[in-house]
């Protein structure tokens, strides 16, 4: 494999249903401040297991993520946008796209630079 690339297994990787309830999140989800208020634990400084390991830091990072996503959203009427013009699924990788877009639309970020599409 070259330097840069993955590979289609690293790509489709079982992330225990993290993208996928990501994704399910409505709107109120994400502005909801306490979503998983009473599923966050302490982490433990040891582990019975990789799973237990892992699984101790799933609803952080659910948490940590809602948050990061509702900051976003408080400021992405500043952001740059184009109308999608069109869609077309990756055959070999789940839930990757590719978007066809017109021009932007708000092409400046805060310090002045350019929007440019990745072709």
């Amino acid at each position: 494999m070259m330097e840069g690339e993955s590979s289609t297994k690293e790509a489709n990787s079982d992330d225990c249903g993290f993208m996928d309830l990501i994704i399910s999140w409505s709107i109120e989800d994400t502005l909801h401040e306490h979503l998983y208020k009473n599923k966050v634990e302490k982490i433990e400084l040891s582990f019975q297991s990789i799973g237990h390991y892992l699984g101790s830091f799933f609803y952080p990072l659910l948490k940590e993520t809602r948050a990061q996503l509702c900051s976003s959203m408080e400021i992405i009427y500043q952001a740059p946008y184009a109308e999608v013009i069109g869609l077309e699924k990756n055959p070999v990788v789940n839930k990757l796209y590719k978007l066809a877009i017109n021009s932007w639309k708000r092409r400046f970020g805060h310090k002045g630079e350019t929007i440019q599409n990745l072709s």
